[in-house]
């Protein structure tokens, strides 16, 4: 997947970004966050500055502990690895709430989905 794709599902409501500060993705490595259309920001995506290749995709929907994530297959062994070293779970999104890893047609679903604050089609969470 590349930056455009995620781009363009967002609705281009960029509200930030900067570079990406874990080695795993190597120096060309930035994430960009997205704002839905009441402006909250919801979606953050790291990808690679020279050749915009997508590495991950993060999704929080504003006013519920629900969160969702995509790694691109290629570069996701490298991600774990570098967390391992960190010792941080990659599934926990922040306190006590956790990503549920969907596939990459789902995540640019819910990123649309989120931008435009339409949650019907969400997964609903498992209890932890």
């Amino acid at each position: 997947m590349k930056l455009i794709d995620v781009i363009v599902a967002a609705e281009g409501r960029v509200s930030g970004g900067s570079e990406y500060c874990w080695n795993c993705w190597g120096y060309n490595a930035r994430f960009m966050e997205f704002a839905d259309v009441d402006g909250q920001e919801f979606c953050t995506v790291v990808f690679d500055c020279k050749t915009y290749d997508v590495y991950d995709i993060q999704i929080f929907v504003p006013g519920y502990d629900q969160c969702f994530i995509w790694w691109n297959p290629e570069f996701k062994e490298s991600h774990h690895n570098e967390s391992k070293v960190r010792d941080i779970d990659p599934l926990r999104a922040f306190d006590d709430v956790f990503f549920t890893e969907v596939d990459e047609k789902t995540i640019m679903e819910y990123l649309k989905d989120v931008a435009a604050t339409y949650y019907d089609n969400l997964l609903v969470p498992e209890t932890q």
